[in-house]
């Protein structure tokens, strides 16, 4: 694995973390997961986070 690929992996395994997610879909630790997988759940959490600000009722 490339070095920036580790970089980006590290990063956004703190990221789940910040969201509270610790294991994979399968239960897997995020560290054992594969690049793009990681890449997926990260998008799918910011995602998630951002659809249910703009459904909040206090959402301008």
């Amino acid at each position: 694995m490339k070095h920036n690929a580790h970089i980006h992996m590290k990063n956004w395994i703190t990221e789940l973390r910040g969201y509270g997610i610790h294991k994979g879909p399968g239960g897997q630790a995020l560290e054992e997961m594969d690049y793009y997988d990681i890449r997926s759940m990260v998008v799918k959490a910011q995602m998630q986070r951002n659809l249910e600000v703009k459904s909040s009722p206090w959402f301008p």
